[in-house]
């Protein structure tokens, strides 16, 4: 049930009906099924890659000890992570550090940063977040 609910995604044509990202679909048909609601064709949003995970980064996607820590199965306490807006720029993504550890985050262009907690990053293609016990990769 819980990458079930990893795998939502939100029609934007509708006002949001629920739907499913299916990897094996979108390769195989190249595109996802249309949604359900409205049959208009879905867009999938940026997704992150952790371990054998996917999450998709909806508006309100949260991540949690459970997706960054194979210790911390089932845990969702407390969010690590949150997608956000930028404060200024509301067309740029970013992903927001809410746990207490320091993210390393690589660039596609294999820069390295430091994401503190407060702090975000952009969700771009290629980026790599070192959670501390997991990496992921952001893809679209």
């Amino acid at each position: 049930m819980i990458k079930l609910r990893d795998s939502i995604i939100y029609c934007p044509h509708c006002g949001g009906a629920e739907n499913f990202y299916d990897v094996h679909l979108l390769k195989q048909q190249r595109k996802l099924n249309p949604c359900w609601s409205c049959n208009q064709e879905l867009q999938v949003p940026p997704r992150i890659r952790i371990g054998k995970n996917v999450v998709m980064l909806n508006y309100d996607t949260k991540l949690f000890s459970h997706h960054v820590d194979d210790q911390k199965k089932y845990d969702f306490s407390t969010p690590i992570a949150e997608v956000t807006r930028h404060p200024r720029n509301p067309d740029l993504w970013g992903l927001k550090n809410l746990s207490e550890e320091k993210w390393v985050v690589t660039t596609a262009d294999n820069s390295v940063k430091e994401v503190e907690q407060g702090k975000s990053t952009t969700l771009a293609v290629g980026t790599k977040i070192n959670f501390g016990k997991d990496q992921g990769e952001i893809r679209t």
